[in-house]
């Protein structure tokens, strides 16, 4: 794709910033209106993306 790998590399970091607040905001967007197993599986969800999008926030640091 010709993209500068700084470039890259900035991109991720801020979505990796943003991600977690954004994700949280269409969890209780929608959460009112799910049934008592699908909150549950939004929560797990919720909870799963805010752990990867952490994990991923550190080795984009270290790298």
């Amino acid at each position: 794709m010709r993209i500068r790998p700084d470039f890259d590399l900035g991109t991720a970091k801020e979505m990796a910033n943003k991600v977690p607040d954004v994700f949280d905001a269409a969890v209780a967007l929608v959460l009112a209106d799910l049934t008592p197993g699908a909150k549950t599986l939004a929560l797990r969800l919720q909870k799963f993306v805010l752990q990867t999008t952490r994990q991923t926030a550190r080795q984009i640091i270290t790298e």
